[in-house]
């Protein structure tokens, strides 16, 4: 009895916590920015986007005016406030049970310089695939289907990492151990003894991801 008492308080604290994220979209919270259109040119105004807003955001001149949705097809690059945003072409996203390719996505740079890092938020429902895990949580009864209402509300993260001046090759860096150390240590060869921190452990992780790539960054920039 109190497992399905549990059960229903849990669903319906979901689905509060849905309405209010919907409510909190329609308000909308723009912000002063800009963005390159897919000619290149620069155009001023406001912008408000979702977090997980992989394939479009909302623009307005000015605020006030009509709201114009800008595809990821028709623009190269946007910004606001501390936030930039770049295209990256055929990007794979990753969860732990599902992959699902994009031909062309929003990621946002979070560290300039010889090494690129971009960083990806979403979920499960918002690109495109939902509607397999639906129909397999109708067929899953109990803590099955629950476990299926769990994988689509939860957020995921990716990261990638690019040259500078690379506009093709993209490298996803995987969250597991191994997977983190063999993916990311390639791209920083020539600092060896940033690659044996990685390879011990310790803060040299996943988790860390920013500030090793930093410190990669600072590196290359004290041999010049």
């Amino acid at each position: 009895m109190k497992n399905y008492c549990y059960r229903g308080l849990w669903l319906a604290g979901l689905c509060l916590l849905t309405v209010f994220t919907v409510d909190a979209q329609k308000k909308g919270k723009y912000l002063k920015g800009c963005y390159l259109d897919s000619t290149g040119q620069k155009i001023d105004g406001f912008i408000s986007m979702e977090e997980m807003g992989l394939l479009s955001f909302d623009f307005k001149k000015q605020l006030g005016d009509k709201n114009e949705k800008i595809k990821v097809t028709d623009c190269q690059s946007f910004s606001f406030e501390h936030h930039s945003f770049c295209t990256l072409k055929n990007v794979t996203i990753r969860t732990r049970i599902w992959h699902y390719h994009f031909a062309k996505v929003f990621a946002e740079q979070v560290i300039e310089g010889p090494l690129q890092l971009y960083r990806l938020y979403f979920k499960p429902g918002k690109v495109g695939y939902m509607r397999y895990v639906s129909m397999a949580s109708r067929f899953a009864p109990g803590p099955a289907s629950l476990g299926a209402g769990v994988f689509m509300n939860s957020k995921y993260v990716n990261y990638f990492l690019r040259k500078s001046g690379d506009t093709t090759g993209y490298c996803f860096i995987g969250k597991k151990r191994r997977d983190f150390v063999t993916s990311l240590t390639p791209w920083l060869s020539e600092d060896t003894l940033l690659v044996r921190k990685i390879q011990t452990g310790g803060d040299y992780s996943f988790n860390n991801i920013e500030s090793v790539v930093r410190e990669y960054n600072d590196y290359l920039g004290n041999k010049q």
